[in-house]
């Protein structure tokens, strides 16, 4: 049952009933305990800022947007629970480093109309830059230094359910990210969904380093902790990437029961954290560790379960689930062990998910259950084309149902109707809408199976292949590319063809042997695939564009291809290398 019409009224209540309580705890470098609020200090700084944030719009009409650009920070989190109380509508950004970046600000300051930018002191010049190149006379930028405290004080009984609590952007995995519109309800709604899915409780523990602008980060480990009343312990990404051990770390210091990530960041404890890093590790306390936003592989949690088992971890704590911004976060996840289920390669293709029994162990493809919808929410798969329901088993279009589900999409009215409004073929209830997911999957015994993203997909000779699937085969041929990004993209604009581009790591740049891992890829696609590989391109890190949430961008990487932009001459045959050590 939701007791509370907005997440304001959630941190008054925890600022009264456990007001010493740890609300945050920042962890610097991901190591050592930084800035901290507790739930009254939370509550007071979020207070002060409404006022602060009152009186500078205080000529300005009701529910102003806000953009918001902060480094990783718990700053960041008040300012944007003050915009909340201050009835305005924040829009969280993510950290500008690259060019990249300061393109998708650009982007969000345009399409979400704000008249303000909120930012610290180190971003104010780099803001004011990008509303000077934008030609943005009526947005103005502002440290919070620059807030004077003068105004109203908020008042969260005000806060009506059905109003926008913040704009979301989506990761824009398949094209340029598009503004969520997510009221309180939605979170309201969401939060009771996680709880319930996770099985929290006032016991459970969080430590997370996911990107805090970002649905998963700021739904999941911002959020979730405030609706329970219970503690959480923060880093930044940048501290994660840098060193994944501060994360397993974290989770054995502080005891924590709930932390997670997308498939990338448990591939990343595989292969970057050494057994000499893990003295005095236990984690044991660790029972939900949450793994979605991206495909989750059946052979990435074997092997961190493999590596990380001596210290403690539960293999069964294992939680693959499936969500995204429209949905607010939460829309389905495990409440058993995790669970891999083999399915017949041929029959993914044609769009059937046949089981293969034991008889066949070792063939097939694996993929793992994202879990059963939680309470509220209904779960659908749909014929994308003709707009009728399948039956179990049959591969189309995730379709979902429920309060959660967001209201609109900023500025795109027809986008709005045809994704957040979608209604399956002879339906007559206009209550009974869907979500319109991107993402294809089916149901088995109720649970969700999610196979990949439509726009993604490729097709040849009318059958359908998962350019995820591909990737793998490819990665697992050396022991020098696994775990590393890589994108399989299938380039009809001249020629028909498919190409893999594969991201080698730091040490193996100038030493990989190009021409006899090349002919392994093309052997493995074929064998694995029944497709001819065209054409793999060995690349520097941080080659392959990818979402703030570890997303590939195909479609960018596509882009990119062919318009031959991804140098690969970095990477040097292995006979050139010895040739050149040999003079």
């Amino acid at each position: 049952m939701i007791l509370y019409k907005n997440i304001v009224e959630v941190i008054q209540h925890n600022a009264e009933s456990n007001p010493t309580g740890t609300a945050y705890q920042w962890l610097d470098r991901g190591e050592t305990e930084g800035e901290s609020f507790s739930f009254s200090e939370l509550y007071e700084s979020v207070k002060s800022i409404s006022a602060k944030i009152d009186y500078k719009l205080r000529n300005s009409e009701p529910r102003q947007k806000i953009v918001l650009m902060f480094e990783p920070s718990l700053e960041f989190i008040s300012v944007l629970f003050g915009c909340m109380a201050a009835q305005h509508i924040g829009v969280p950004v993510s950290q500008v480093k690259p060019d990249a970046d300061i393109l998708k600000v650009k982007n969000v300051i345009l399409d979400s109309g704000a008249i303000l930018v909120l930012t610290s002191e180190r971003y104010k010049a780099t803001a004011e830059e990008i509303i000077q190149s934008l030609g943005l006379s009526n947005v103005e930028v502002c440290s919070m230094s620059d807030l004077k405290e003068k105004g109203r004080e908020c008042t969260p009984s005000k806060i009506e359910a059905n109003e926008t609590a913040f704009y979301q952007y989506t990761s824009g995995s398949t094209g340029q990210s598009k503004g969520v519109e997510v009221t309180h309800q939605n979170i309201m709604c969401n939060q009771a969904m996680i709880k319930e899915g996770f099985q929290h409780s006032e016991q459970t523990v969080f430590v997370g380093w996911l990107p805090l602008y970002h649905d998963m980060g700021l739904i999941g480990n911002v959020m979730q902790p405030l609706f329970l009343g219970i503690p959480c312990y923060l880093m930044s990404p940048f501290s994660f990437v840098q060193k994944p051990i501060r994360w397993l770390q974290a989770i054995s210091k502080y005891r924590a029961t709930t932390s997670g990530g997308p498939n990338f960041g448990y591939d990343l404890c595989v292969s970057r954290i050494d057994h000499s890093q893990c003295d005095s590790l236990d984690l044991s306390s660790w029972s939900v560790a949450y793994n979605g936003s991206e495909p989750v592989r059946a052979d990435t949690l074997q092997k961190f379960s493999d590596k990380f088992a001596r210290y403690g971890f539960d293999h069964n704590a294992h939680f693959p689930c499936y969500g995204m911004a429209e949905s607010t976060l939460f829309v389905t996840g495990s409440i058993d062990p995790p669970k891999f289920t083999k399915f017949c390669s041929e029959s993914i293709r044609n769009k059937k998910a046949v089981l293969l029994s034991g008889d066949h162990e070792g063939e097939g493809l694996t993929l793992v259950s994202c879990g059963v919808p939680s309470f509220g929410q209904k779960v659908v798969i749909v014929n994308p084309k003709k707009r009728i329901e399948l039956e179990e088993l049959e591969i189309g279009e995730i379709w979902v149902q429920g309060e959660n589900v967001a209201k609109s999409y900023i500025n795109k009215k027809d986008l709005t109707e045809q994704s957040l409004y979608a209604r399956i073929e002879g339906e007559a209830s206009e209550k009974s809408t869907f979500l319109r997911t991107g993402d294809l999957g089916f149901l088995s015994q109720g649970e969700l199976y999610v196979t990949g993203r439509i726009k993604d997909l490729i097709i040849i000779r009318g059958k359908n292949y998962y350019p995820h699937d591909i990737e793998r085969s490819v990665s697992l041929v050396a022991e020098e590319l696994e775990s590393l990004p890589s994108a399989a993209i299938y380039d009809d604009s001249s020629k028909e063809k498919l190409v893999v581009l594969q991201e080698v790591g730091r040490s193996h740049m100038g030493t990989i042997d190009v021409e006899a891992l090349t002919k392994k890829a093309k052997l493995v696609v074929n064998r694995h695939h029944d497709i001819t590989l065209a054409e793999i391109l060995f690349l520097k890190p941080n080659s392959i564009p990818r979402t703030t949430s570890g997303k590939v961008r195909r479609q960018e990487c596509l882009r990119r291809y062919q318009n031959r932009e991804f140098d690969s001459r970095v990477i040097r045959p292995l006979s050139e290398v010895e040739a050149t050590l040999s003079e």
